[in-house]
Parts: C-alpha cells; structure tokens; sequence
C-alpha cells in the first residue's frame, strides 16, 4: 500500500495513535557515493546504505544465477543442434527410401522447382507442428519449472517472487530462423533428387 508520510501521519494524529516511523528512505541521486560516505562516517546512526544499481548489478553477476543461465542456454543450443540433426537424418532417410519414385517423377519432366515444391508441402506439416509443440512445451516447462530452481547465493528461494516472463520477440526470431535452416535443408535435399543423388551417394 502507497500513502501519503503526511497524510498518513495527520490521520494518526487525529485518531490518537502513535505515528509510526520512517524505516526507509528511497533517495534519488545523481551519485550515490557521497551519501554512503556520510552514513560510513557515522556509524551511531545505524543506517545501512544500498544502492538499487549495485544490488542490480550484484544480482546479475551472482556465479550461481550465471551457471543456471550457462547451463539452460547449453542445454538449449544441444537440443536445437540434436533437433536440426535429426530433421536432417528423417529427411535424407525418407527421400533414399522413396528414390524409384523421384525417378519416375524425374522421368516424366518434374521440374526443380516442383521437386522442391513437393517435398516443402510434405516437410511443412512436420516443421510446423515441431516448431509449434515445441514452443507451447517450453512456455509450459518454463512456468513450471523456472520460478522453482531460480535461488538465492544461500539456496533459499528469492524473494519477492520469481516473474516468468517469455521472451515472445526473440523466439518469433528464433523461430524463423530454425525454419530457414529447414526449409534450405528440404531444398537441398530436393536438389539432390532432382540430379538423382542422394546425400548417401555423395
């Protein structure tokens, strides 16, 4: 609750209550150094003195928050990389067992354009629910399980409470990007076809 120090204690007042003290002072400054200066200088005043930057930056920079990052950020990039590997894998494999009918469609004037055309129909079904299950599973996961292992330098859960918030801009980016990388797969993989190798052959 936000009131008013003079409001509040004129209220206090008027009720005959004990007005209550000031416990902390918010002060906004240029520098705060010189006022931390002051308050180390006299110590009887039982003050302690914090800067919202530094404790920001404290927070930021705390080794175990940055092996959390590091750790779900390598995690991430491996399974990206296991997922782009196995895309690759299933396509290559799928093409190599459908070669007689690349052939036959190769025979009667299939274009490259209409050879890439067909299997992008194909792949986008699969990239599309991949791309959308995967998302919807990591917005899920991340609610979860982000406010739970998310701990203060002694362990003990943060306070206030830990906000999840998904990055919406920077995974629209990502997304595209992982789709690029998969849609030149599927055209070169149509490539291939098309010439009548395969990734097997080269």
């Amino acid at each position: 609750m936000l009131a008013d120090w003079e409001s509040l204690h004129a209220y206090e007042l008027a009720a005959a209550q004990p007005s209550r003290p000031a416990t902390e002072w918010w002060l906004a400054t240029p520098d705060s150094a010189p006022a931390r200066q002051v308050l180390r200088r006299n110590p009887q005043w039982d003050v302690t003195a914090v800067d919202r930057h530094e404790l920001a930056a404290k927070l930021r920079d705390d080794p175990l928050a940055g092996a959390l990052r590091g750790g779900l950020t390598l995690g991430f990039a491996a399974a990206l990389g296991f997922a782009v590997l196995g895309f690759l894998v299933n396509a290559v494999a799928a093409a190599r067992e459908r070669r007689a009918e690349f052939a036959v469609l190769r025979a009667l004037g299939t274009g490259l354009r209409q050879m890439a055309g067909l299997l992008a129909t194909e792949q986008a079904f699969v990239i599309g629910l991949s791309l959308a299950s995967g998302t919807a599973l990591a917005v899920a996961v991340g609610g979860l399980v982000v406010p739970r292992i998310v701990l203060s330098g002694q362990a003990a859960a943060v306070v206030p409470d830990v906000l999840f918030r998904f990055p919406w801009a920077s995974v629209a980016v990502l997304l595209a990007v992982v789709t690029a990388v998969l849609a030149v797969i599927v055209a070169g993989l149509a490539r291939r076809m098309w010439r009548g190798q395969s990734l097997e052959e080269r």
